[in-house]
């Protein structure tokens, strides 16, 4: 198996992480948080209780931080175990492939 990048996943999980806050920033912003909380409350088998409030910019931007962060940590440990879990799994390259004689 092919050795995972712990940097390279935990930019892309990361970045993963941020767009999905994203949009969901831009949900709330533009009003249309509230319905999809709704639907997905339901769609849980829950009342929808809770209440979606005002865009707060700062706020906003410490949601998006946390994201990066804690997706860039959770994507550098995965490839990390990833890596420890297959270092003794036999690699497709250098292996030896014996040509059939005819």
């Amino acid at each position: 198996m092919r050795a995972i990048d712990p940097l390279k996943a935990g930019l892309t999980v990361g970045a993963v992480y941020v767009l999905v806050h994203l949009v969901w920033l831009g949900l709330v912003a533009t009003g249309q948080a509230q319905s999809l909380l709704d639907w997905l409350m339901r769609l849980h088998s829950l009342d929808p209780i809770l209440r979606v409030g005002r865009l707060d910019p700062r706020l906003a931007i410490s949601l998006l931080g946390v994201s990066a962060i804690s997706g860039f940590t959770l994507g550098a440990l995965l490839a990390c175990a990833w890596n420890q879990l297959n270092r003794d799994a036999p690699s497709s390259k250098g292996r030896v492939t014996r040509q059939a004689t005819h």
